[in-house]
């Protein structure tokens, strides 16, 4: 492809693109929910919802209802969710009638009034997270002798286990089971000591040579020649014990996420295999052994953090977890003091459980027009016309933390950042770096899906990475009840403000998103209130009796008020503002006009990548972090995420630029 020097990242001012999401800021902490005593009611909300974009909620009893897979190996298709299990392929010209299911619609809902009552985010967890650190790390050998933990910088002699391109063997070797074959004829293990013979360059005899090193066998990769044999240099001596122990357990932690197909996609694929041969004691039980134990790792030192990994280049695991960005916002832990969507929609943490007070059935299709032939009618009126009854999807890219220059808020002074430290500069291949204060740990916001009124379903080939589904076409109505049980006035208030976005109207701005696709433009849907009922209690001639009575007109009358007063008192608020934005089924039209297309994921080129992965969309990311520094080595942040109230501000561009991987002339 020529001299790498001869290729440069440029900025194509002339193609942008709307990233699908956006957060919603957060406030400086939650707020606590009423603890007065107050009258309660109980009773239900009659709703219509209709749908604004081609809507889908998948029938997960059958993950090939069109009987695809035969064609295509491991391409998932589903029918949407109805009251039937599927069998495969009992979609292809049969349609039953659709159902979007209550929990689907009481999680949307939970989100939007968490933030507008400025809650707690109920749904983050401690989960590990990882990222790449580029620098190159260095091998090491660790030791636990009696208990103590030492790191021992390391020599990496070159050991040929694989073909090289000159089609020469090497020494055969056992992906699976991370074995190589001696010249003596023995097996050797991953991280077992060895004894060899260096000659020019790499191991020329490994068996019974006069050095001792420890075997490190890494990742299979295309083009890989090379695995090594770590030979012990001098002590690191600002690793202390604690801090190797601590780094083990967090390099175990990476190695999970790496074997689990769920995470690591590329396992599916076969393009990745998890480090089969690499094996991470636990340190609790190497510090109860007598024995000494040794084996290799790869190492970095950044301030007073030690980061162990599989591979010289590879993802690393960092201390600090989301929850700590989200300080102020935890889920509730105390029962005496919830916040307020806790205390409607209910907690099950374990120090603070509380039931939920409402209750959302399945929402079913608007009856039928009488007299029509019913699967007919939902194959041309109701589902999204097309000639085999399901459309390909482009791929779903499921949105990642490590995007930080999504994720976070960008430190003062830095050329990078990641959830750990910042870099201030580099000093030739060594960087300077500093901790991030607690005021500088700053996460986005909670998640938000932009509307596109234009949304169209590109042509797609069914893959391994995509699905196909059969959606429902725009403007279906469905109807559900929303049922509640001792909740105060102020909460029904609030409950219908969020459940109609402020406008009870059918044909009102704001609305929300359900389902899947929500990055190509689908699940826009508009949700309004058509009664209001409440249930009470009497006893008649000794008998317990519930009555049902409409709503008081005079409070309740909805019809007659299609705009609700906003209930909340959060109108100044920076989180208010924008998530009347991004609700705002309309917000981008401005945008759209211009580019139908400009809602997508990243747009980038790496015209040295190979054909198939040039245009995906971490080429943009790749290109943002590197296209301002000198080498691929040395990250220098270009772009973050606008923000949401940008879109107010007729100076500011809510779009971002396509970054292109071209070879200069």
């Amino acid at each position: 492809m020529g001299n790498k020097k001869n290729w440069k990242w440029e900025t194509d001012q002339r193609k942008r693109f709307i990233n699908p999401y956006n957060f919603v800021s957060l406030g400086e902490k939650k707020s606590s929910g009423s603890q007065k005593k107050e009258e309660t009611y109980t009773g239900s909300i009659q709703c219509t919802m209709v749908t604004k974009t081609p809507v889908f909620v998948p029938n997960s009893s059958c993950e090939d209802a069109f009987d695809i897979k035969s064609q295509i190996n491991d391409h998932k298709n589903y029918d949407f969710f109805s009251y039937h299990n599927l069998e495969k392929g009992e979609a292809n010209n049969h349609y039953q009638l659709p159902v979007i299911p209550g929990s689907e619609i009481r999680g949307m809902l939970r989100s939007v009034y968490e933030v507008l009552s400025n809650s707690c985010l109920s749904s983050i967890g401690n989960e590990l997270l990882t990222g790449r650190i580029t620098m190159p790390k260095n091998p090491g050998i660790v030791e636990c002798k009696d208990g103590i933990f030492t790191l021992y910088k390391a020599n990496k002699n070159k050991l040929q286990t694989y073909k090289n391109k000159k089609g020469e063997e090497g020494y055969s070797f056992n992906i699976q089971k991370g074995t190589v074959i001696g010249d003596n004829g023995k097996q050797y293990k991953n991280n077992q000591k060895v004894r060899f013979d260096m000659g020019e360059k790499a191991v020329d005899y490994l068996g019974d040579g006069g050095k001792e090193g420890i075997l490190y066998i890494g990742e299979a990769s295309e083009g890989k020649v090379y695995d090594g044999i770590f030979t012990r240099k001098g002590k690191v001596e600002s690793a202390k014990s604690e801090q190797i122990k601590e780094a083990i357990q967090k390099m175990k932690e990476l190695m999970e996420i790496y074997r689990n197909e769920s995470i690591n996609l590329n396992l599916k694929e076969k393009t990745h295999f998890g480090y089969p041969s690499v094996h991470i004691p636990d340190p609790l039980e190497l510090e109860e052994r007598k024995e000494t134990v040794s084996f290799a790792v790869w190492y970095e030192i950044e301030g007073d953090r030690l980061y162990f990994s599989p591979a010289c280049i590879s993802r690393t695991a960092y201390y600090t977890t989301l929850s700590q960005f989200y300080k102020g916002y935890e889920p509730c832990e105390n029962i005496h003091n919830l916040c307020k969507a806790c205390q409607l929609f209910g907690t099950v943490q374990k120090k603070a459980a509380h039931s939920s007070n409402i209750r959302v059935s399945d929402a079913a299709l608007y009856p039928l027009p009488d007299g029509v032939e019913k699967e007919e009618y939902l194959k041309k009126e109701v589902y999204y016309p097309t000639p085999n009854g399901f459309v390909t999807l482009q791929a779903l890219a499921s949105p990642k933390a490590s995007a930080k220059e999504f994720y976070l808020k960008r430190p003062n002074s830095c050329l990078t950042w990641n959830y750990d430290f910042k870099t201030i500069g580099y000093k030739g291949m060594n960087k300077e770096v500093r901790r991030l204060t607690s005021k500088e740990q700053r996460i986005r916001g909670r998640k938000f899906y932009w509307h596109n009124p234009a949304m169209k379903f590109p042509e797609q080939q069914p893959s391994e990475l995509n699905v196909s589904v059969r959606p429902v076409q725009k403007n279906q109505k469905f109807k559900f009840e929303i049922y509640f049980e001792q909740i105060t006035k102020a909460q029904i208030e609030e409950l219908i403000w969020t459940i109609t976005l402020g406008e009870n109207d059918p044909k009102g701005r704001h609305c929300h998103k359900i389902g899947m696709g929500k990055p190509l433009g689908m699940g826009s849907i508009k949700i309004v209130v058509d009664r209001l009922l409440f249930r009470t209690l009497e006893i008649k001639n000794g008998t317990i009796e519930y009555k049902i009575k409409a709503s008081d007109a005079e409070d309740y009358d909805l019809d007659i008020v299609p705009e609700i007063e906003n209930p909340f008192e959060n109108e100044d608020s920076s989180y208010y503002k924008e998530l009347m934005i991004i609700t705002d089924f309309h917000a981008l039209d401005g945008y759209i006009q211009k580019d139908p297309n400009i809602v997508s994921y990243p747009l980038g080129y790496n015209g040295k990548a190979e054909a198939a992965n040039r245009e995906a969309s971490h080429q943009w990311f790749h290109g943002n972090r590197f296209m301002g520094s000198r080498n691929e080595m040395q990250e220098n942040i270009q772009y973050t995420l606008p923000e949401i109230l940008d879109l107010n501000d007729s100076e500011k561009d809510i779009s971002l630029p396509k970054l292109n991987m071209k070879r200069q002339k």
